[in-house]
Formats: structure tokens, sequence, C-alpha cells
């Protein structure tokens, strides 16, 4: 895999499609992300088209009327689908050979439960990494840490409950992979301020957990170092985010799919 994958501008004309799936997608987008985990996790051969959504296409508004990624376009139907926790559902639907989700619809219920709740951590975390975006601004990192701390708590205490090293027991299931994008992000949070460090008493499973999942071949398949997410954080604080640094993403997360597993099937 050479490093000529680009996410495409606007002026750019809409590239050709083939048989597969195609995942329209942006290369620091956590949305993004799930939808990699779960197309990975699930062995699909897939088609990945990279969309600057700051400076998009004028033709991506036909595939995503609200401008926004992830989309997935499938080869057999009229129409994309948007959003990663519908794509995702429909994905271990329609691809039913490795589940992600429970099939017993409580346990199913209960692990989407999960899901909703880390919209809170999501939050947190959002505004600590997008200090200029428009959730409300974080005050002091001692409010900030305190705040995700708190949200993280209610995670610890469900691994505890689960008595497991994942949210999916033995493995990684759809609550690991969907709130994994944002947990691996936090991970650069200390080298801006040690007060964001976890403490490992209070977050011994969650910690343990973080660490399993790394090592997860699934997660390696796309993930980006600390390094890579600190330097974003920087270059959003200071308005320089450009479509070659999205690009820096997107090159290093496909060389990583071609490269570091064999897991894809045609």
């Amino acid at each position: 895999m050479t490093s000529s994958r680009i996410h495409l501008v606007k002026g750019c004309y809409m590239p050709q499609l083939g048989n597969k799936l195609v995942l329209y997608s942006n290369g620091i987008c956590p949305y993004s992300h799930r939808v990699h985990l779960f197309l990975n996790a699930k062995q699909i051969a897939y088609q990945t088209i990279y969309v600057d959504i700051f400076k998009k296409p004028d033709w991506f508004e036909q595939k995503s009327p609200l401008g926004r990624v992830p989309v997935l376009e499938l080869p057999d139907k009229t129409g994309p689908i948007i959003d990663s926790l519908i794509i995702t559902d429909y994905l271990d639907e329609r691809y039913p050979e490795i589940k992600l989700y429970p099939c017993d619809p409580y346990r199913r219920a209960r692990d989407k439960v999960l899901i909703h709740r880390f919209n809170a951590v999501l939050d947190t975390i959002s505004r600590i990494m997008y200090p200029t975006g428009r959730l409300r601004a974080i005050e002091s990192v001692n409010e900030a840490a305190e705040e995700l701390f708190g949200d993280l708590d209610f995670f610890e205490t469900e691994l505890q409950k689960r008595k497991s090293i994942f949210f999916g027991g033995a493995k990684p299931n759809a609550v690991d992979y969907m709130i994994w994008p944002w947990c691996e992000r936090m991970m650069f949070f200390p080298m801006t301020d040690t007060g964001y460090e976890l403490d490992k008493k209070r977050f011994e499973k969650l910690i343990n957990w973080q660490d399993q999942m790394c090592n997860d071949s699934v997660v390696k398949s796309c993930a980006l170092p600390p390094e890579f997410y600190y330097e974003l954080y920087q270059r959003i604080k200071a308005k320089t985010l450009t479509t070659e640094f999205m690009d820096k993403a997107s090159n290093y997360r496909e060389n990583l799919r071609y490269h570091v597993t064999s897991m894809y099937k045609d």
C-alpha cells in the first residue's frame, strides 16, 4: 500500500466505485473510526473514500445531505446509510457470520444502553480535544479531569460487574469497538497535563481493558499513536488543521489495514 490515498476536496471528481461496500470516511473522525473497526472486526471487504469534511466536494451532498461522515454505500442498493450507530447496526444484521452484538435481545439492549451512556464521556473528551469547538469550553484541567473521571467511573464499575477483561467478555464486542475511538484519543491527554492520568487503583479494570484493547488485532488495524493525536490537538488549537494532515492519518491507517493484518476477504 502506497501513500497515494488522499482526502477528496471541493473540485475533485467522484471516484469510480467497485462492487464492494464503500465507506466515505475521514482520517481524523472518531465516528468513521467506529465503522472501520466494525468492518475490520467482521472481516468485510470494502473500499474507503476519504473526504475532507471542511472542504468537501459538491457531489458529496448527494451521498450525505448533512455533509457528514461516515456514509456507507452499498453496490446493490439505491441509497446510502448515514450515522455510525445506524451503519454498525446494519452491518451486524446484514453480515451475521461474526456477530458483535449479543444475540440475546436483553443483553443486546443492555449493551446499547452502555453505548448511549458513553455519550457523556464522549462529550467531555471532545471538549478537551477540540477547545475551539461548539461544546462548552473547559475552564480548567481539574474541572475537565474530574468530569471525565466521574463519567468513566460507571464503565469501571460495569467491567467489575461483568467480571471480564472486555465489555464483550473474553474478547471485544460491539461495546468495546464503539467506545474505543474516543478512548484511543484520550491516551494523549497526559501529554498535555499530568492531571489527566488515570488513577491505577480507581481505574484498575479500565486501564487493563485499555491495555488489552491496544493489543487487539482489529484495534491495531486502524490505530493511530498518541503523538498523532497530540499534534492534531495542537493544530486544532492553532487553527492549522490541513487536508495534508488528514492524509497523514488516512495513509497511516490504510497501511496498517493492508500490512498489519491479513483478515480481509473479497
